[in-house]
């Protein structure tokens, strides 16, 4: 609320620190909701880095936005790129239904090897297997 000021007045130091205190009791939505702000705007000293163990926390959870913006940041936007992993995460979101992972995975893909790709199949198997 504090960061959109809604009902609020528009405060984006209390809105991270919510978002922040959120994510660290573990909840999937605030950790996509910080890895995303990480992401696009570090502040805090925030890094890449943090965005994407923010991210993986969310994704690992069953969180498919955050599924598809860690299969982005890897496979499409945030060179060096890591295909398999990015790929991995793709494959799981779209299995979830996220019907704007489908198009990543055609792109991530071409950029492939046929072995990458298999290996990010497994990847992906192994993940939905333990959940």
């Amino acid at each position: 609320m504090y960061l959109e000021g809604r009902d609020v007045k528009l405060d984006g130091a209390k809105g991270l620190n919510w978002i922040m205190q959120a994510a660290q009791k573990g909840l999937p939505a605030a950790e996509r909701t910080y890895g995303l702000i990480l992401r696009v705007a570090p502040t805090g000293g925030g890094t890449a880095g943090q965005a994407r163990q923010w991210l993986e926390k969310a994704a690992a959870k069953g969180d498919v936005i955050a599924q598809v913006e860690l299969g982005s940041m890897l496979g499409l936007s945030n060179p060096p790129f890591e295909y398999v992993e990015a790929m991995k995460w793709l494959l799981i979101a779209e299995r979830s239904g996220a019907t704007n992972a489908t198009a990543m995975v055609q792109a991530v893909s071409g950029k492939m090897s046929p072995a990458e790709i298999s290996q990010a199949r497994a990847k992906a198997a192994a993940f939905e297997k333990e959940k």
